[in-house]
C-alpha cells in the first residue's frame, strides 16, 4: 500500500483549516490520523504528531517520512515555522497539492483515449496479419507476378505471425 496524492490533499486541507482554525498541532494531527482511511497515512501521521508532540519541528518530523512528504513540502513547512507564517503556508500547501493533484489526474485522464486508440490499431493490425492477408496471399500467389518489395515484407510478416506469433506472448512474459 502506498500513499496516494488524494490521501495528501485530504491531508493538508484538513492541517491547514484546523492549525487556522487554532486547534494545537498535535491535537490537529491526531483528528487527522483518526479520520484517514488509508492506513500507512494513518500510520505515519501518528508517528509524525508523537515527533511533534516530543518537541520535534512539524518540519523534522516530516522529514522522517521522506516516502511520503516531498523535500519541497518539508522544505515550505520549515520556511513557514521560521517564518512564523506556518497557517499560509499549509493553506498554501493544502492548494498546490491539490491543483497537482488535478492536473496529473486531468493529464492521465486525457491519455487514455490516444491509449486506446494506439491498442485498438495494433489489434486490428494483428487480426488483419493472422486473417486477413493470409486468404489474400493466394490470391497475389495465383498472380504469378513478381510482388513488389512492400507487398512482400507484409506478406512475409503476415505469414511469421500465422505460423510463429505465439512466440511474440512468450516475449513480454520473459520481462
Amino acid at each position: 500500500q502506498r500513499v496516494k496524492p488524494k490521501d495528501l490533499v485530504f491531508f493538508f486541507m484538513q492541517l491547514s483549516v484546523l492549525f487556522s482554525a487554532g486547534v494545537p498541532l498535535v491535537e490537529a494531527l491526531n483528528s487527522i490520523a483518526k479520520q484517514t482511511k488509508n492506513s500507512l497515512l494513518r500510520r505515519k501521521v501518528f508517528e509524525i504528531s508523537a515527533d511533534v508532540d516530543a518537541g520535534m519541528a512539524l518540519s523534522e518530523a516530516l522529514s522522517q517520512h521522506k516516502d511520503t512528504f516531498s523535500l519541497f513540502v518539508i522544505n515550505m513547512v520549515k520556511t513557514g515555522e521560521i517564518a512564523g507564517n506556518l497557517a499560509k503556508v499549509l493553506n498554501y500547501l493544502a492548494e498546490h497539492v491539490e491543483r497537482s493533484y488535478l492536473l496529473t489526474a486531468r493529464i492521465r485522464g486525457a491519455l487514455y483515449y490516444p491509449a486506446f486508440v494506439v491498442l485498438a490499431v495494433i489489434v486490428v493490425i494483428i487480426i488483419m496479419l493472422t486473417f486477413v492477408l493470409p486468404k489474400m496471399s493466394g490470391m497475389f500467389e495465383e498472380f504469378g507476378t513478381e510482388l513488389p518489395l512492400p507487398t512482400r515484407i507484409i506478406v512475409g510478416l503476415s505469414n511469421f505471425f500465422v505460423s510463429k506469433g505465439w512466440l511474440l506472448l512468450i516475449v513480454p512474459v520473459s520481462y
